[in-house]
């Protein structure tokens, strides 16, 4: 009942948490499909058999996305059904608790605009890059307001959900490992060496751990790496590597005027 009271007491605290309540119910989406006959619908319903059938990503199977995709992929399997709801609830719970963290600096009417921009991309590879970077805005915006303790928790939160995301689609693993080296190299210029290790080791051992989790051999991640960088490099731009560092050098960019302007900046969407 006290902590009841302090809640409805402290209107700042409350109005984060109803902006966090709301931005949940924005953003999930539990939708479950059977897909039309097609292409993409072909091979999408076909990862759905492979994690099925224990099939091995990086031997038995070679494409541009890796084992966790069928987790994400919003089409009906029977056998990972629950695994694909439970998922969107977590998926969208961690965008939530972004949002509240940036309704901290901003206010709630910014936050308001992100979750609706989040609920009209969730799924598409946008989305789960935008994830990625928000961890380094996250870490950017609040590592001078918050202790040690919470300092490590944070960048190790923020690994553990660009571990996940890795896997997803091969080029998330390579902007994923471009997200951590800023913040390692952040860190490490700052002379908080620690953390910048803490970081990195964090990040490597979320890869492991996700990797065994998804019913994969280890030897695997080496070949899967491999034939990724393989195939990206002779992609379509919307696989290929190079082009999603172009938006990793304008966040980088944004994230040092944002900084300077000591605020939170409207979300604008921006290409090289």
């Amino acid at each position: 009942m006290t902590i009841y009271k302090k809640i409805i007491e402290n209107k700042k605290l409350l109005s984060f948490i109803l902006i966090g309540i709301l931005s949940f119910f924005l953003i999930i989406d539990l939708r479950q499909y059977i897909l039309p006959e097609g292409l993409d619908a072909s091979w999408s319903h076909a990862y759905n058999y492979f994690i099925e059938n224990g099939f091995r990503f990086g031997k038995d199977v070679i494409f541009t996305y890796g084992p966790a995709a069928p987790f994400f992929l919003n089409n009906f399997s029977e056998g990972l059904y629950w695994s694909k709801i439970l998922t969107d609830i977590l998926i969208s719970l961690i965008s939530a608790i972004m949002i509240c963290y940036f309704a901290r600096k901003a206010g709630w009417l910014p936050a308001l605009l992100l979750a609706i921009a989040h609920m009209y991309s969730y799924g598409d590879d946008t989305f789960y890059f935008a994830l990625q970077i928000s961890c380094l805005f996250l870490v950017a915006f609040f590592e001078n307001e918050i202790s040690n303790k919470h300092k490590y928790g944070l960048v190790v939160g923020s690994s553990l959900l660009i571990g996940l995301l890795s896997y997803i689609k091969f080029t998330f693993l390579v902007t994923g490992a471009f997200v951590v080296l800023l913040f390692a190299s952040y860190f490490f210029v700052k002379k908080q060496k620690k953390i910048s290790v803490i970081a990195l080791v964090a990040w490597g051992s979320s890869l492991v751990i996700i990797w065994l989790l998804l019913n994969q051999k280890l030897i695997d991640l080496i070949r899967f790496i491999a034939t990724g960088l393989q195939i990206s490099s002779g992609y379509t731009p919307a696989m290929a590597i190079v082009g999603f560092y172009k938006y990793d050098i304008c966040c980088v960019v944004l994230d040092c005027d944002l900084r300077s302007a000591g605020c939170f900046a409207n979300n604008q969407v921006f290409q090289v």
